[in-house]
């Protein structure tokens, strides 16, 4: 396949022996040299000129079809795999989440007859050192008789102590509730092993009260949730 300068030169000197040979074929048609001198100049270059271009446009339509792309073959195998690149940065720190978590599920308890002595609801041992969400749930239930009242009183404790508190007027007189929604919580951080409660004791003398009518504790839950950090903000206003 010729290509570029070599290309041209030998498509030219394809036209020159075709300009050369029309000369040749036109001399004996026209008498031979005799009659080649007789002829009019222009009459033998015109003739010239047409071999010579019809010469060309054969010479063009031998090189387009020489340089003329034929369809594409397969598609070769594909390549080995090429060598693992480096790690990457490592990524940002995702925010803490909760490390564990317990529950605990007691029965009902009737509080005592007498007054602010505290009882204990439920518990949750051995809970380990760190940052704690306290949460507590549960009704009180009081069908006193007689038009009584008393306010009831519960505690989420940590090792004994007062986290935090919620107190209700239950009864029959005005200002009071036979049924209160109990709902407590709370957060710490312990840099020890403790023990979470719920204790609730009942202000008033209800000795001469049927025991099955006394403040009750009903339908509680103490959870106890550890997370990785712990924010606790003062909101006033």
């Amino acid at each position: 396949m010729f290509h570029g300068r070599r290309s041209r030169q030998f498509w030219l000197l394809i036209a020159l022996a075709a300009a050369g040979l029309s000369l040749t074929i036109a001399v004996p048609a026209l008498g031979g040299p005799q009659a080649l001198s007789a002829a009019s100049p222009m009459t033998v270059a015109k003739r010239a000129l047409s071999s010579a271009k019809r010469a060309e446009a054969k010479a063009d339509q031998a090189l387009r079809m020489r340089q003329a792309r034929g369809p594409a073959g397969p598609g070769g195998p594909a390549g080995a795999a090429g060598a693992q690149g480096p790690a990457g940065a490592p990524g940002a720190q995702g925010p803490a989440g909760v490390l564990r978590g317990r529950i605990a599920r007691p029965g009902d308890v009737t509080l005592p007859a007498n007054p602010n002595l505290p009882v204990r609801v439920t518990h949750l041992d051995s809970l380990p050192a760190g940052s704690w969400i306290l949460m507590s749930t549960g009704t009180v239930n009081y069908f006193g008789t007689g038009g009584r009242q008393t306010i009831v009183d519960c505690q989420i404790k940590a090792n004994g102590v007062r986290l935090a508190a919620q107190d209700v007027h239950s009864g029959a007189t005005a200002g009071s509730s036979r049924l209160h929604a109990l709902s407590i919580v709370t957060g710490f951080t312990a840099t020890q092993p403790y023990t979470a409660s719920l204790d609730c004791f009942q202000a008033a003398d209800l000795s001469s009260e049927d025991p099955a009518l006394r403040p009750r504790i009903a339908d509680t839950t103490l959870t106890a949730i550890q997370v990785h950090e712990l924010d606790i903000q003062a909101v006033t206003g």
